[in-house]
C-alpha cells in the first residue's frame, strides 16, 4: 500500500527495498515517465547513475517500465548529476534520470528527474507523475510497440568538453597541488582525470568504489585525514566531492573547513567584478548566514532568499533571471554553465579565483565574518507538523523574541531523511547552543509522543 508521497526536496529518495525504493515502484514510475514525456514518435530518456551496488537493479526496473511504453533508453553509466542535466538537454531527449541517493550512505538510493531542458521537476509535475504510476491501466500496458536500451560510450567525453568550454579563456591549473576526495562516487574517474588534464598535481583518495563505500559515514568522510595531507604535502587546498558530485566541500592549505557561505560570496563577487552577474544578485537559502547581505552591500550586490534545496534556488533564478545562486551545503548555480548544481566546475571556479587573487585561500574565506550558529540535526520518528505541537511551537516563538532583530530560528523537515533541522544564530555562542539543544529534545519528545498516539 501506498502510504505517502515518494517526493521529496530532491526527486525520490529512501532505503533500497524499502517504499519507494523498489524494483517494483521503479517500473511504475519509468512507465509514468515514460507517458507523461511522450512529446512524439521517437521518444527517448536518458538514464545515468553513481557508483551504489542498488543501481544496477533499479536502472533495469526503470529501464523496462521505460521500454514496455515504447520509449527508448539511452544509457550514460556513470556521471555526474550535472552531467546528466547537460546531456539531457544536448542530445534533445525528452527527459533524463539520475540515479543516486547524493551524499547518503549506500543502504539508500533515489532518482532525479529532469526535463527535456534539463531542469528538475516542479511539485505539480511530480504529483502527476506519481499518478500516472498508480493507474491501474500502466500495471498491465497494452501497446504493442516496445522500446529499445542503448548504452552511450561518449557521454563522460561529452560532459568533460562542456565543462572546459564554459571556463575562462586559457584556463590552467599548472602550479596547484590538490588533496582530491571523490567520496568514491560517480567523479571517481572523471574528478582527477579533469584536473590533471588542466595541468594539477592530484593526491587522490577515496577513488576505490565497491558499491557500498560511497560516502562512507557522514557528508565529510575521512576529513582529519585529509587535512592531515594537505599539510603533510603542503597541498594548495582540499576538494570533496559527493556521491554524485553536485556538491563541493572545500578545506584550506591550513586544513580549515571553508564554508559555502563564504564561497557564495566570492564566487559573487567575482562575477560580479567580470560584470556576469546578472542583476548584481545572488540567491541563497534560508540556511545562509545572515552576515551574508552585509557582506555583499559593500560590492553593491543584493541578495535574495529562497526555501531548502537547490531545486528552489534555480527556480528562482530562471524566474527573476539571474544568473548565480547556491546553498551553504555545498551546491552552487551557475546558470551560464549548467541547469543544477556541478561540484567540479564549481572547484575549478573558485581555482581560478584563487590564481587570479594571488592569495591563499585561508586569507580568501575572511572575507566573511559570520555571526555565531548552531545547527542541530535530530532523528524523529514521525515528521509531524511543528504548528501541531504546541509546546514546541511555544518554544520557538519564545526564541524568536528573544533573539530580537539580532539572531534568528529556522526549524524544519528533512525532505531526505526522518530528521528535523534546527538552525539559529545570535550574538551569543553558548546561549545559542543551549536553545537548540532545549528545541531539539522537545521536539523529538513531543514527536515520539504524538507517533505513540
Amino acid at each position: 500500500m501506498i502510504l505517502k508521497n515518494p517526493f521529496g526536496t530532491d526527486g525520490i529518495r529512501g532505503q533500497v527495498n524499502i517504499y519507494p525504493i523498489t524494483a517494483e515502484f521503479m517500473l511504475s514510475i519509468g512507465r509514468a515517465l515514460s507517458f507523461f514525456f511522450s512529446r512524439n514518435q521517437n521518444r527517448k530518456i536518458l538514464v545515468g547513475k553513481d557508483t551504489r551496488l542498488s543501481n544496477n537493479m533499479l536502472e533495469h526496473a526503470l529501464s523496462a517500465g521505460i521500454c514496455s511504453m515504447g520509449t527508448k533508453v539511452c544509457n550514460l553509466g556513470l556521471l555526474p548529476t550535472s552531467g546528466i542535466a547537460y546531456l539531457t538537454r544536448k542530445m534533445n531527449a525528452d527527459a533524463g534520470i539520475m540515479i543516486s541517493a547524493s551524499h547518503n550512505k549506500a543502504h539508500d538510493n533515489g532518482i532525479k528527474i529532469f526535463n527535456s531542458f534539463g531542469f528538475k521537476l516542479n511539485r505539480i509535475q511530480e504529483l502527476k507523475i506519481l499518478d500516472l504510476a498508480l493507474k491501474p491501466i500502466f500495471q498491465n500496458p497494452l501497446h504493442c510497440q516496445i522500446g529499445k536500451t542503448t548504452y552511450i560510450d561518449h557521454a563522460e567525453k561529452e560532459y568533460l568538453t562542456h565543462i572546459k568550454n564554459s571556463l575562462p579563456l586559457n584556463f590552467n591549473l599548472k602550479g596547484f597541488k590538490i588533496v582530491l576526495d571523490c567520496s568514491n562516487g560517480s567523479a571517481y574517474k572523471i574528478g582527477p582525470r579533469l584536473l590533471e588534464e588542466l595541468g594539477a598535481r592530484i593526491l587522490l583518495i577515496e577513488n576505490k568504489p565497491n558499491g557500498l563505500n560511497i560516502n562512507h559515514d557522514t557528508y565529510f568522510p575521512y576529513i582529519d585525514t585529509i587535512r592531515s595531507l594537505i599539510r603533510k604535502e603542503s597541498a594548495d587546498l582540499g576538494i570533496i566531492l559527493d556521491g554524485d558530485a553536485d556538491r563541493l566541500v572545500v578545506i584550506d592549505e591550513i586544513g580549515n573547513l571553508v564554508s559555502g557561505d563564504v564561497i557564495l560570496v566570492l564566487f559573487a563577487n567575482y562575477l560580479k567584478n567580470q560584470k556576469i552577474l546578472e542583476k548584481n544578485t545572488l540567491v541563497c537559502t534560508k540556511m545562509s548566514t545572515l552576515s551574508i547581505e552585509q557582506c555583499l552591500k559593500q560590492n553593491k550586490i543584493n541578495t535574495i532568499r529562497t526555501q531548502i534545496g537547490d531545486r528552489n534556488v534555480v527556480e528562482k533564478l530562471r524566474i527573476g533571471g539571474y544568473s548565480f545562486g547556491g546553498e551553504e551545503s555545498g551546491h552552487f548555480i551557475f546558470m551560464n554553465h549548467s541547469t543544477t548544481g556541478d561540484g567540479l566546475f564549481s572547484a575549478l571556479m573558485l581555482l581560478n579565483i584563487i590564481r587570479n587573487s594571488r592569495n591563499s585561500l585561508s586569507n580568501l574565506r575572511k572575507i566573511l565574518n559570520p555571526i555565531p550558529r548552531i545547527i542541530q540535526n535530530r532523528f524523529v520518528k514521525q515528521q509531524i507538523p511543528f504548528k501541531n505541537l504546541r509546546k514546541t511551537s511555544k518554544l520557538i516563538s519564545e526564541i524568536e523574541k528573544e533573539l530580537g532583530a539580532t539572531g534568528r530560528i529556522f526549524v524544519r523537515h528533512s525532505g531526505t531523511e526522518s530528521s528535523i533541522r534546527i538552525l539559529i544564530e545570535g550574538n551569543n555562542q553558548i546561549k545559542i547552543n543551549k536553545m537548540a539543544n532545549q528545541l531539539a529534545d522537545q521536539i523529538v519528545e513531543e514527536s515520539n509522543v504524538h507517533s505513540i498516539n
